[in-house]
């Protein structure tokens, strides 16, 4: 029985070693979701998608960093990324902390194979993994532990603590434009910047649709802040209080003639899209250094040679020839934008908890 809840345990932000150790925690942490480095490596490049500088392009946090290294057995050139966030399930998710060994990452390190670079709060430094916390129990005949039932204090819930993560998108350009939600007037913010919180209502996007008879109406200032929340195409978060966004990518479609979107409405999202045209520009560039420098004897992984054509294709096309760039088969509109965001949990009614002997209840 515990087996079965070990497997949907979520990570929690108070974890705690077992006192009592039966070797099961350090086998269990050798193979939990954490950033290893695959092989022995020798560092080629560390790529920071969103890189944090000065000015009008600054970010909060960069959401995620491509390392380019060498396998020093195989020679072949890979690339691992190391993100922030892990949400691999369509709730909940954890947040990835970086190890000294990532924090003093560069290139012509070497770094042995095994070595973990991001990891959970549950993965403890010894290697032992902290799926639980420790906690007095007393067995009691109340009213609230009736069949199942658990009563915990406000302390083991903030304990229990956990992360809710996900993700929403919005397009437009050809049909909508977007609202003006999260800025002010002489600043166009249409959602949230990384390290922003999602306002309390939960709205994340308002989109409007073109119309000339009322453009004059709906398109000034005050109007462009102002959700109409009965014909306006409105994108929502729930729950939302607390929630932050963590990662915002953006694509369009490079080989169009020109943005239908109007002019200003598209310099938030265009910060994204300089940042990540420069990422995919930097790959492209080392493995063009790589192909120079050792010619055919350039032996690259199926991994690094994806992020390659994504990046080559990512450049504009000087092409006679129509090309379309599409997202699964769909044409892209003129900005398209993926919000990704997390909130952090406290353990609540309903929330189920188990000890170690597959003693479940709900709280």
């Amino acid at each position: 029985m515990f087996s079965s809840h070990l497997s949907q345990a979520l990570v929690i932000e108070g974890s705690t070693p077992k006192r009592i150790q039966t070797g099961a925690e350090r086998e269990l942490g050798k193979y939990t979701k954490a950033i290893k480095m695959p092989v022995d490596a020798s560092i080629i490049k560390v790529i920071q998608r969103y890189p944090r500088r000065p000015g009008a392009d600054s970010i909060k946090e960069n959401p995620a960093t491509a390392i380019i290294y060498e396998d020093v057995n195989t020679q072949e050139v890979d690339i691992l990324m190391v993100e922030n966030y892990c949400s691999d399930h369509n709730t909940f998710g954890f947040q990835y902390y970086s190890t000294p060994a990532m924090e003093k990452i560069y290139p012509g390190m070497q770094v042995p194979k095994g070595t973990v670079l991001a990891k959970s709060k549950s993965l403890k430094d010894d290697g032992n993994y902290a799926y639980g916390l420790e906690a007095n129990v007393a067995y009691m005949s109340l009213p609230a532990t009736i069949e199942d039932g658990f009563i915990i204090s406000e302390s083991m819930a903030e304990r229990l603590t956990t992360t809710m993560t996900g993700s929403r998108v919005a397009s437009w350009g050809k049909e909508y434009y977007p609202l003006n939600l999260y800025g002010d007037e002489n600043n166009y913010k249409p959602f949230p910047d990384i390290g922003d919180k999602i306002r309390e209502d939960g709205l994340l996007f308002a989109l409007r649709k073109y119309d000339p008879a009322l453009g004059m109406v709906e398109m000034t200032p005050r109007a462009l802040m102002t959700p109409d929340y009965t014909y306006d195409k409105l994108t929502y978060v729930s729950p939302a209080a607390g929630a932050t966004v963590y990662d915002v990518v953006v694509d369009m479609d490079h080989n169009l003639p020109y943005s239908i979107t109007p002019v200003g409405m598209n310099a938030q999202p265009d910060k994204y899209m300089r940042l990540r045209d420069q990422f995919y520009e930097s790959i492209y560039n080392e493995y063009r250094r790589l192909a120079k420098h050792r010619g055919k004897g350039l032996q690259l992984s199926g991994r690094f040679t994806n992020w390659v054509t994504q990046a080559i294709a990512n450049k504009p096309n000087a092409s006679p020839h129509k090309v379309t760039r599409k997202y699964r088969y769909t044409p892209l509109d003129d900005r398209r934008v993926e919000i990704k965001y997390a909130k952090k949990v406290k353990a609540t009614k309903g929330f189920k908890l188990t000890d170690s002997s597959g003693s479940k209840g709900v709280n």
